[in-house]
């Protein structure tokens, strides 16, 4: 290439903010509750997303514990204390196994497992164990009984 057909060199743009600095900035701690809070808009998940440059969108709350705590250890996943999913807090994750994760939760089957009551307010004392997992045995038998007596 001769020296007339050499690209044209710009002045250098500015000096990239690491995402941790971009998403700090954005943060405020929030005085009851101690989670600290973005700015940015959540997914419909509730967990805020953050560019970083070589990784594409990491997730707000691991990027805040991989830099104020360290690597995530493998095979275990951060669970959020607070149970706020938008928190960025370090000291509002903890990071355990996908089962004490899921045990953890707001869903029906881990209030089931924690209660040992149902749903549907009935003991799981008796539990029925099948294939798709434990099932209360009074809720079984209205089933069954509602499938015999259809029409």
């Amino acid at each position: 290439m001769s020296d007339d057909m050499q690209p044209i060199k710009g002045r250098p743009g500015p000096t990239p903010i690491p995402a941790i600095d971009r998403l700090m900035r954005r943060v405020t701690a929030d005085a009851v509750t101690g989670c600290w809070l973005t700015t940015y808009k959540p997914m419909s998940a509730g967990y805020v997303l953050v560019g970083v440059a070589d990784q594409g969108k990491v997730l707000g709350h691991r990027l805040t514990y991989e830099h104020y705590r360290g690597p995530i250890p493998e095979g275990l996943e951060l669970d959020h204390l607070c149970r706020n999913r938008a928190c960025v807090s370090p000291l509002h994750l903890e990071a355990v196994t996908r089962r004490v994760n899921m045990a953890r939760g707001d869903h029906p089957s881990a209030i089931t497992k924690r209660t040992n009551i149902c749903r549907r307010g009935h003991s799981m004392a008796d539990a029925l164990v099948e294939s798709r997992g434990r099932r209360c045995r009074t809720c079984r038998r209205e089933s069954n009984r509602r499938w015999r007596d259809r029409t």
